[in-house]
């Protein structure tokens, strides 16, 4: 996903090559880019938080994205890609879930999916929506770049159970 969706939007965003970390101790990548002219875009001009965001109260969706459903769309679907999930609940139903640990961020997400017609349940490290309506309805109109998630879902469409994460690895090991 970083090396075929991410660096792909640095470079077509920015004109800029991004440099990839991975990290040994704490199992993560990272995709990064230092400019002075992207960061004072993206903080001054679209307002996006700078620094801690765990618990600066700035970070939210920028405000101007409300003002525009796609922009509000996207904005939730870059959630989605990067801390969402979607699970089997049980035998008979599925959650789709984005997790995160700010607060400000998760009241923001919750106000989006609210404006966007959905019934989001909020809870303190997450918002989940949980109707097999809603969870098709967000991935026709707000969908995800994650092809994890998408041969999730479509493995769901067909079947009608989400599948292990384990046997989409195997899956997309093969592609």
């Amino acid at each position: 996903y970083i090396h075929n969706i991410s660096q792909d939007h640095f470079i077509t965003l920015f004109g800029k090559d991004p440099i990839i970390y991975y990290s040994k101790r704490s199992r993560n990548v990272r995709c990064s880019i230092y400019s002075k002219e992207i960061y004072k875009f993206l903080t001054e001009k679209l307002g996006l938080p700078s620094g801690e965001r765990k618990y600066n109260p700035k970070n939210i969706i920028p405000l101007t994205f409300f003002n525009d459903n796609e922009l509000l769309r996207n904005a939730i679907k870059g959630l989605f890609d990067t801390e969402g999930g979607f699970y089997q609940h049980n035998k008979t139903s599925q959650r789709l879930y984005i997790y995160n640990t700010s607060e400000t961020l998760l009241n923001s997400l919750h106000l989006a999916f609210i404006q966007l017609g959905y019934k989001a349940i909020k809870k303190e490290r997450w918002i989940k929506i949980c109707k097999k309506e809603e969870i098709a309805k967000f991935f026709n109109e707000i969908g995800t770049n994650n092809l994890q998630k998408q041969l999730k879902y479509q493995i769901w469409l067909e079947e009608g159970k989400v599948p292990s994460t384990a046997r989409i690895l195997e899956k997309l090991k093969r592609l």
